[in-house]
């Protein structure tokens, strides 16, 4: 039969904000255009994180990917977050930089209103948007 592995966090797919890259670095890079490790430094908007409650270890997800906190600054509303250079690849992640913007979810716990559908935020690939098309009512589909 098929074995079931737990699923520790959840996320609803609703962004709850917006935060900025305050800061990229790049480690064990074989050259300069290597992706490798990268450590990112996220600001959060003071008023709507609760940072003082975000452990090292737990999961936020940034522009869709579920990344896990290494360490955080409480004063400076702070979460550092170190990407691997598959993750880097496989979505927009490589392509922050500093003062970049990125959206932003901390996963769901017990009792939070799910008002999405739950995502487990572990993207497998990208892909490109070919076409995108209004109607009349202003809808886009």
């Amino acid at each position: 039969g098929r074995s079931m592995t737990p699923i520790l966090n959840l996320f609803t797919g609703i962004v709850q904000g917006k935060a900025r890259v305050r800061s990229v670095d790049t480690k064990n890079a074989s050259s300069a255009d290597a992706l490798s490790l990268r450590t990112f430094e996220i600001q959060f908007p003071q008023e709507s994180t609760d940072i003082e409650t975000v452990k090292v270890g737990a999961s936020i997800a940034l522009n869709g990917t579920c990344l896990t906190v290494t360490s955080t600054s409480v004063d400076d509303s702070v979460a550092t977050f170190d990407v691997i250079e598959e993750t880097l690849k496989r979505t927009n992640l490589g392509s922050l930089e500093e003062n970049s913007s990125v959206n932003f979810e901390r996963s769901a716990r017990v009792g939070d209103e799910i008002g999405g559908h739950t995502v487990s935020g572990h993207v497998q690939t990208t892909a490109m948007v070919t076409k995108v098309t209004t109607a009349d009512d202003g809808t886009v589909k």
